[in-house]
């Protein structure tokens, strides 16, 4: 009878427990180390409810920024009296003394463990191939069917030609195909800055642990910001080495050969060169023409042959400034009532040249999203975790509407890649574009103290980069 109440609480208690957890957890933390939590068994006689997540360091980060959220979703639903055990799957799933132990009942669905965010428009479906990106293409999908046959794989090209996207739908493709493996990508940014806070936290060994250990696919973006760091190489390398030894699936993105990397270790560089090393070139003009039709269809608008024709001999070397030039046209199109012709297009043609100087064009080069980033933390405070997120409190919406409009206005990054670096809709974008402007031209304290601030860390980064 006991044993019959206890199953009657499991069966009616997870609906409303995990609808009250996740109301308390951000959105994006519950997508990215929630979707594994399941609840096991509770333990009236002990007042403890017992929880599994799918491994040791998902457990550990839970309970380190979620442990009291946890806790008082216990207590909410099964008591002031209860308490809380979380395991994890390695160890839970462990026979004790040979003993096979029976299957808990699942309270969550079997979805593969998701230990990173990936782009849900970078995959392979939506990615164009032909001409010169086509052997990195293939390249990409034979690594992504038989992960640690080609390792590792090493991409380069110049900005602008689909080095992420390729690199993320890797990510997306493995999740699918094998949903057992653990897909970890990063940019080599992001990888150095979660290095040195575990050096000053003491957690080195759950760093090491998370990277060597707990992953099946390492993919690391633009790696050539790790030239000069000597300590991060040395990390790296011996992850690598791990890694590679257990056939785990290893690739990395630059925009330079790995022997153009300067500073880095021999041992490294050489590394990189034992697998498989492709240049990913821009694509031909007919696939220039397809990527263009494929943008306008999901844009849902209709753009001439000869409009995409001339769109696509306008720009040769740089698939981002397509996307960002299609949006301008759009924008045009439905805030002054243009026509998408060639006349229009070749006015946004025109005050692209204009604006861009040589060294905003080296800032969108050398920057990129992370860099940008880690420039507004510097004038603000805030991080991009914050940025992005969908909290609403004023210091924080009054910073991300002033990222992106300068952003916008002084790097010229297009609405469309901007709504992508923020995770914002399109309309989101526009909206702190215009506030920001209006602020700003009505002079706001408030608003051109930021401005100011965060143009003058990038004036900082510019007279670097011109040094």
């Amino acid at each position: 009878m006991e044993n019959q109440n206890r199953n009657t609480q499991i069966e009616s208690a997870p609906t409303d427990f995990f609808a009250y957890l996740r109301s308390n957890v951000d959105k994006k933390h519950w997508d990215l180390w929630f979707k594994s939590l399941e609840l096991l068994e509770i333990l009236t006689d002990k007042n403890l409810v017992v929880l599994q997540t799918a491994n040791l360091f998902v457990k550990d980060w839970i309970l380190t920024r979620y442990g009291k959220v946890l806790s008082s979703a216990v207590k909410s639903f099964f008591g002031p009296a209860f308490s809380f055990e979380l395991r994890d799957a390695l160890l839970t799933d462990e026979p004790e003394n040979g003993e096979v132990k029976s299957t808990p009942t699942r309270f969550t669905g079997k979805k593969p463990l998701e230990i990173c965010s990936l782009n849900n428009q970078y995959t392979f479906e939506d990615f164009i191939p032909g001409g010169g990106n086509l052997l990195a293409f293939q390249s990409a999908k034979s690594v992504s069917a038989a992960p640690g046959r080609y390792n590792p794989l090493f991409i380069f090209g110049d900005v602008g030609l689909g080095k992420t996207h390729l690199l993320q739908a890797i990510g997306h493709e493995v999740r699918s195909q094998f949903p057992e493996k653990k897909v970890m990508y990063l940019s080599s940014e992001q990888f150095m800055n979660e290095l040195v806070q575990s050096i000053k936290q003491d957690r080195i060994e759950q760093f090491r642990n998370k990277y060597r250990h707990s992953i099946d696919i390492l993919l690391i973006d633009d790696i050539q910001f790790l030239i000069g760091k000597m300590g991060i190489q040395n990390e790296l390398f011996h992850t690598f080495n791990l890694l590679f030894d257990a056939n785990k699936q290893i690739a990395f993105c630059s925009d330079r050969t790995p022997k153009d990397l300067g500073t880095f270790h021999e041992r490294l560089i050489s590394r990189f060169q034992m697998g498989l090393v492709v240049e990913l070139n821009a694509p031909d003009i007919e696939t220039r023409k397809r990527i263009i039709e494929k943008i306008s269809k999901r844009e849902k608008i209709t753009m001439s042959p000869s409009v995409v024709s001339y769109l696509a001999h306008a720009i040769k070397d740089n698939i981002r400034k397509v996307y960002g030039t299609i949006v301008k046209l759009i924008m045009m199109n439905q805030l002054q009532g243009k026509s998408i012709d060639i006349h229009t297009l070749k006015e946004v043609l025109e005050e692209d040249r204009a604006a861009l100087s040589g060294a905003d064009a080296q800032i969108i080069r050398l920057s990129e999203r992370e860099r940008y980033f880690s420039i507004v933390e510097k004038a603000f405070g805030f991080t991009k975790a914050d940025l992005t997120s969908d909290s609403r409190k004023k210091e924080v919406s009054e910073a991300r509407k002033v990222a992106i409009y300068v952003a916008h206005k002084q790097m010229r990054i297009p609405v469309l890649e901007l709504s992508k670096w923020f995770e914002k809709t399109h309309s989101t974008v526009h909206y702190a574009i215009a506030k920001t402007q209006e602020n700003y031209d009505k002079r706001c304290a408030s608003t051109i103290k930021l401005v100011d601030s965060l143009k003058l860390e990038l004036s900082r980064m510019r007279s670097s980069v011109q040094a």
